[in-house]
């Protein structure tokens, strides 16, 4: 018996990403054990609603049908994020809740994912200290946008939605605008970072450590001058690193040799 998972993903990109995403999990395994709850945005509602269908026979899917626009580097992205996070620990509390995109792939076989999570309790949360605000007096914490998160941990940040929404979206966006390091205001990048260490561990060490925040980023990208990089074979230079990862980011299914990277990652 595994732990329970939800997969939390924000689609974008068109009907033809999501069902390339949800194949990976169309096998007996994964319907036991995946749940997804999946915020349908932009081009993807666009298809749904011209009749386009998930082809694969994956496990239960629940549509947050576009409750945000969405759009990289907006106040919404980071909305849509929380809204999955509620219709999933409110629908059903799992073990553990990932956030994904569908260009992200699982980088090993189900199994070993289901595996690693089953021997853990961490919160896998990638922050380091960003830019200190003199209004506020204090450091603002920025990271990777895609987490996995523990249910303990969700239990805590459920009843923070008002003042995520207000204090770590709303009002910190507009402090990214007029940063000069930020000036994209990557608000997706500094949400949840700055929710949790703030008001759930109090900016405390023994209270981030007693929180199991783990800093180790588990969806691995590749970025060449600051911008992600498509998954491919000349990008593969150190294999260990996926084999620390648990999710790859950046799969094109129009790519042939970004699946044979995937699969050769898989395999190693």
């Amino acid at each position: 018996m595994h732990r329970k998972h939800a997969i939390l993903l924000l689609s974008s990109y068109g009907i033809d990403y999501l069902n390339s995403f949800l194949k990976q999990f169309d096998n007996e395994l994964s319907k036991k054990y995946f749940d997804f709850y999946i915020h349908i945005d932009n081009k993807t509602y666009e298809d749904i609603k011209n009749g386009e269908k998930i082809l694969y026979n994956v496990s239960n899917i629940i549509f947050c049908q576009h409750l945000y626009n969405s759009k990289r580097f907006s106040p919404e992205m980071s909305k849509a994020e929380f809204a999955l996070l509620r219709a999933a620990f409110i629908n059903k509390q799992y073990d553990y809740y990932h956030l994904c995109s569908d260009s992200c792939y699982i980088c090993h076989p189900i199994d070993v994912f289901l595996n690693f999570f089953d021997n853990t309790n961490d919160n896998f949360l990638n922050y380091f200290r960003s830019f200190y605000n003199e209004e506020t007096q204090k450091y603002y914490y920025k990271g990777s946008q895609w987490w996995s998160f523990h249910n303990d941990l969700v239990k805590k940040i459920i009843p923070l939605e008002y003042k995520f929404n207000s204090e770590y979206v709303n009002d910190l966006y507009l402090q990214l605008q007029v940063c000069p390091m930020h000036s994209k205001g990557a608000i997706d990048e500094y949400s949840f970072q700055n929710l949790i260490i703030y008001e759930i561990c109090n900016n405390d060490p023994q209270l981030i450590k007693e929180n199991r925040i783990n800093t180790t980023r588990l969806h691995y990208v590749i970025f060449t001058n600051g911008i992600a990089q498509t998954l491919t074979f000349k990008y593969i230079s150190d294999i260990n690193v996926f084999k620390e990862s648990m999710f790859v980011r950046k799969i094109d299914y129009k790519n042939p040799d970004s699946y044979k990277a995937l699969k050769f990652i898989k395999n190693q």
